[in-house]
């Protein structure tokens, strides 16, 4: 061990093995080990008996470090040791912390059983999408940054990229045809942000930061729907149904839509019923899986009747049958998108302006608000709703009512719909699997 001055001859004639301490800054050395020379800092951390001995690698010899930045960062690490801290220590921290793509492990792991700010648990659908979201947007753009050093102005930075789709990696398919697309746009950056929010807060329970960066940042004002299909566009949509009964391939696609706009209920409400759920005598269903939990619905007499003119496949409990034997359907979105095209309708017609369509026409009539609220399965929080299994004469006339003034703007006659079957007629399924007749109830 040498002392002396620390300079750039001084580093030069440095011979491996050997280390030199600098003279007039007490604790700063440089040391060569083999053909790399690097500067050093040695301190004693603690006091007492519990005092160790601590070496702090500054960084080697050459760009950036030279012995005049080496000497001005060591200089700091030993005033940060007569302040009481121990550099080391929180280098060592700092060098196994998390990054987002941890965290996003252990959020998504604990989302499963892990109850929301209103109580419930995420939907296996919610968690699917959170999924997606995270392999889409968060890991290509933030999975290797430490929790820690994000920043709001990362955060904004993130949000602008999503809504441009500058930072979107389309994830592997899990379809045996087919690709995911992941284009961004406003919207997706919002959701984006929000499930990104999610997983911070769950960040500072860990205590791995102390506040969340996604509080503050400006969010896109997306999902303000005030659409809603006009008298003309319903007359089209009936016709639509109509021609859609009339073909094999598409009559399931025209349940779906006729039974969306009867009741209002979500898509995947409708696509995802089964036949335990429904109860014909009470004209009620309780749907057991929906957005905001365990549900109680009001079914209309003629949604019913498009319900229960549907086939039935043995083993398979769901309403709307897909071409696998036990699932549901699935070729919905692709369908409507055909049919709509084929009708000249509107592309911003989706399954939800049918929700919404269903909503205006109930408030125009004079329909609470409350009972709107019950009839599209919005969240109830009171104790009464717990106990609740049949939906009671109002909601049930509110139903009613409603539907009927849908029908008439549809223009679809109940003898005019294919699916009010004879009692003995059959239904024939299309390819891929061997044809199967079906027999209806009546």
């Amino acid at each position: 061990m040498a002392i002396g001055t620390i300079s750039n001859r001084s580093v030069s004639a440095l011979k491996p093995g050997k280390t030199i301490w600098d003279q007039a800054l007490k604790g700063f050395g440089i040391r060569c080990q083999k053909e790399s020379k690097s500067y050093i800092v040695r301190y004693r951390a603690g006091r007492g008996r519990k005092a160790a001995m601590r070496l702090l690698t500054i960084g080697q010899h050459g760009s950036p470090w030279t012995p005049q930045m080496a000497r001005e960062e060591a200089t700091k690490v030993l005033l940060r040791v007569k302040l009481g801290e121990d550099p080391a220590h929180f280098r060592r921290l700092e060098s196994g912390a998390m990054t987002v793509n941890e965290l996003t492990d252990k959020y998504l792991e604990a989302a499963k059983t892990m109850p929301t700010r209103t109580g419930r648990v995420k939907a296996a659908t919610t968690l699917k999408a959170d999924h997606y979201r995270v392999n889409a947007h968060i890991r290509p753009a933030l999975g290797t940054r430490r929790v820690q050093d994000l920043t709001r102005g990362d955060i904004q930075d993130f949000l602008e990229n999503v809504a441009a789709g500058r930072c979107t990696r389309p994830p592997r398919s899990q379809k045996l045809r087919g690709r995911a697309n992941a284009r961004g746009g406003q919207g997706t950056a919002t959701r984006t942000l929000g499930l990104l929010g999610a997983m911070l807060t769950y960040a500072v329970r860990l205590e791995v930061i102390e506040f969340n960066p996604v509080f503050g940042v400006q969010r896109y004002k997306t999902n303000v729907r005030t659409r809603r299909l006009s008298d003309p566009e319903l007359k089209t949509m009936g016709e639509l149904i109509l021609s859609a009964y009339e073909s094999p391939r598409f009559e399931r696609t025209a349940g779906i839509l006729h039974v969306l706009l009867l009741t209002g209920w979500r898509l995947g409400e409708v696509i995802g019923l089964r036949w335990e759920e429904i109860d014909p005598s009470a004209r009620t269903a309780r749907l057991t899986a929906t957005k905001t939990g365990r549900s109680l619905r009001a079914l209309p007499e003629r949604a019913l009747s498009v319900i229960e003119a549907q086939p039935r496949i043995q083993g398979n409990p769901y309403v709307f049958t897909g071409m696998r034997r036990s699932g549901a359907f699935g070729g919905f979105p692709h369908q409507f998108r055909d049919l709509r095209n084929a009708h000249g309708l509107s592309r911003d017609i989706t399954a939800h302006i049918l929700r919404h369509t269903f909503a205006s026409i109930a408030a125009e009539n004079g329909v609470s608000e409350i009972i709107i609220a019950e009839l599209l399965g919005h969240s109830r929080n009171t104790v009464t709703s717990r106990y609740t299994h049949v939906a009671d004469a109002a909601l049930l006339k509110a139903a009613e009512n409603v539907a009927k003034l849908i029908t008439d703007r549809l223009h679809i006659a109940a003898h005019e719909n294919p699916l009010i079957l004879e009692p003995h007629h059959t239904c024939t399924f299309f390819e891929p699997y061997p044809k199967i007749t079906v027999s209806l109830r009546a």
